[in-house]
């Protein structure tokens, strides 16, 4: 029996209502398996505490974290097997020959161990004063449900998707659902390891953002293996596999998709995110026919990057010129290089470029050059415009998302007469989506106000003099707290993926 399972086991043999009392689980102060470095910003003043889960390729560890006056301490929970007894680990001495045993405070259960420390010091006289409530998008894997074979989408290495059901306030929700793997080949523990802590990462970012053009986030399940991530189900799976299928020429619905990208990074830009893995397979199309940014496993806020970022995964034909060489970076507007690259897939009908070329350091070369691939006879010229404003090579002269959206959203305005009925529109092709507004610009209100308060929020913190990328860093730093820039040592730390 793993810890886990002795941790989280029901009795028998108690009263239902006294057994959850006692169980981890049911402890508001309980986080689930999460990193120290996860948990670290929501513990602020001293005596503030929680009881958070820590898994290695290994081993599992119950955590006990508390904030003092010198900073953030742990406190392992041991379960002494002979007893079948919780105690601090710390206050476990190895026995000489002949010695007397110290009294250890013992108990049947963690919740138990807690309530005695809430009024007897810890070790090094700190004290348990707050704890510290799980955040809201921290749900219980009882609220989520789905068939193991029959709902199943898709399978990797280290984990699968399904589709299923959320229940969220009493309410059944349809959701896509991701799973970790439990069981692991012995030759890859750490690889496991990373795809939990990846998803961790994906659920945090995700919870903060609310934006009809980013896939909506209900939650992730990790009071213990396996983790779970639940979002939006979007039936009409991919933009990439939409684009590959409908090989029609509508020119006015490509540019709306290329309008509902913009929209949606430029939101993410605003909330201080640099996704880095923008591409149309990582776009899906709602119920609603709408576009939706995904897959956030790359994405950093840009006030938390540090060099290890350099070990990302990025597929070579969405990369930047920034993103080579000994000063490479990940920076906003590499996102807008790749918003470049997404555009041409949306014109040239779901083909990446260069689709048959394996010369990985030609395709570099060329990328920071800025040699890219000419845009499909079907891309209105204006169109052309924009992506060439997006594919200049020196980042602090390439455009912005809000410049992109700004020009498609006025675009799509002076060319609503172009737009098809809405049953003609491709995406009402696919079953289960039925788009019922073509385009519905945003109000000149909105836009004032939100450009009103960037503009209000940026000249409040310190900025840089290097234009547009130090107003995009000075607001996440206000976000966070921080101002920490990316920087890779290399582009041969690049894991590049086809």
């Amino acid at each position: 029996m793993g810890l886990f399972d002795k941790v989280f086991a029901k009795s028998a043999n108690k009263d239902d209502k006294k057994d959850d009392e006692t169980r981890l689980e049911s402890q508001p102060w309980y986080h689930g398996i999460r990193t120290r470095a996860d948990i670290a910003e929501e513990l602020r003043e001293p005596g503030d505490y929680l009881v958070r889960a820590s898994q290695t390729a290994t081993t599992t560890t119950i955590v006990l974290n508390v904030m003092t006056k010198s900073g953030l301490s742990n406190y392992t929970i041991a379960f002494v097997h002979e007893k079948k007894k919780y105690c601090l680990h710390i206050l476990i001495k190895e026995k000489k020959p002949g010695e007397k045993a110290e009294k250890v405070p013992e108990f049947d259960n963690i919740v138990e161990l807690i309530n005695y420390y809430k009024t007897t010091p810890l070790p090094c006289n700190n004290k348990l004063k707050k704890p510290v409530p799980r955040p809201a998008w921290l749900i219980k894997h009882t609220s989520i449900h789905y068939d193991p074979i029959a709902d199943k989408i898709a399978s990797g290495n280290f984990g699968s998707v399904y589709k299923g059901y959320y229940i969220k306030e009493g309410v059944q929700v349809k959701a896509a659902i991701k799973v970790t793997n439990q069981e692991t080949r012995p030759e890859e523990p750490l690889q496991v390891v990373e795809a939990r802590q990846q998803m961790m990462h994906e659920a945090r970012l995700m919870s903060e953002y609310n934006h009809d053009n980013v896939i909506t986030f209900y939650g992730v399940a990790c009071d213990h293996p396996p983790i779970v991530l639940v979002m939006e189900y979007c039936p009409g799976d991919s933009l990439e596999n939409h684009l590959l299928a409908e090989r029609g020429d509508v020119v006015i619905e490509r540019v709306l998709y290329c309008y509902e990208a913009a929209r949606g990074m430029r939101y993410l830009h605003v909330q201080g995110c640099i996704h880095s893995d923008l591409a149309s397979r990582n776009c899906l199309i709602s119920a609603a026919g709408i576009i939706k940014i995904a897959d956030f496993g790359l994405s950093k806020f840009v006030d938390e990057l540090n060099p290890n970022t350099a070990k990302l995964k990025i597929p070579i034909r969405w990369m930047a010129p920034e993103c080579f060489g000994r000063k490479a970076q990940i920076i906003q507007k590499s996102d807008v290089w790749a918003y470049g690259v997404l555009i041409y897939e949306i014109f040239n009908k779901g083909g990446m470029p260069w689709p048959d070329d394996k010369d990985f350091k030609g395709m570099a070369k060329r990328i920071r050059s800025g040699n890219m691939p000419t845009m499909p006879e079907i891309t209105p010229p204006i169109i052309q415009k924009l992506v060439a404003k997006c594919w200049i090579v020196d980042p602090a002269k390439r455009t912005t998302f809000d410049d992109c959206y700004e020009f498609l959203s006025d675009y799509l305005a002076a060319h609503s007469d172009d737009f098809p009925p809405l049953e003609k529109f491709a995406v009402n092709k696919i079953p289960q989506v039925q788009r019922i507004k073509s385009f519905r610009e945003d109000p000149p209100d909105a836009r004032v106000i939100q450009k009103t308060a960037r503009r209000l929020t940026v000249i409040t913190t310190r900025e840089e003099p290097s234009g547009e990328e130090s107003r995009r860093r000075a607001l996440a730093a206000a976000r966070r707290n921080s101002k920490k820039p990316l920087r890779h040592k290399g582009v041969s730390k690049f894991s590049v993926a086809e």
